[in-house]
């Protein structure tokens, strides 16, 4: 299956990508081996990459493995205070540690 996934600032690094989105819909449509399209928010028309997914993972925010600091697709991210200030940013709902997230982790193909 293909999907869009947008980002706010789309940057990537080689090797495995995670992104942390709010709540669960990542969770219920996608799964390991789904093909996804990388765009700007707003210009879903422009496909920056392709990827290949390779875990998602459901969890409380608070819960967050270590790996998705690590392979954070967004460098200012990879820390818990860059990716709380993401998150705020991102998404007006997201108001604390016990948020449910779900983490797309991925390879640009």
């Amino acid at each position: 299956m293909k999907h869009t996934l947008q980002f706010l600032n789309p940057s990537w690094h080689y090797g495995p990508n995670a992104t942390v989105r709010l709540g669960n819909r990542w969770h219920q449509k996608s799964k390991a081996g789904d093909e996804v399209e990388l765009v700007r928010t707003g210009r879903e028309g422009e496909i920056l990459a392709v990827g290949i997914i390779d875990e998602v993972r459901f969890c409380l925010f608070r819960e967050l493995p270590l790996w998705v600091l690590i392979h954070e697709h967004d460098r200012e991210c990879s820390t818990v205070e860059g990716l709380t200030w993401a998150m705020l940013r991102a998404y007006p709902d997201f108001d604390s540690l016990e948020s449910y997230v779900t983490v797309v982790l991925f390879n640009i193909k």
